[in-house]
């Protein structure tokens, strides 16, 4: 969840860097992908500890 909060904010968080405007959009472009990204696993993580703590595969 901190994840999907951290991406609306990414310009802002990038602009107290102070780097070149150009750098700044490949900076948060980078970072929305990383976040996005990370869903997936962080998703297969959590089911796989949920199914394990069951003791029962999910099929």
């Amino acid at each position: 969840m901190l994840l999907a909060a951290v991406t609306p904010v990414a310009g802002t968080i990038f602009a107290w860097g102070g780097h070149d405007p150009a750098v700044q959009a490949l900076e948060i472009r980078y970072l929305e992908v990383l976040c996005l990204g990370s869903l997936p696993f962080l998703l297969s993580g959590a089911l796989s500890g949920f199914f394990t703590g069951q003791g029962a595969p999910p099929w």
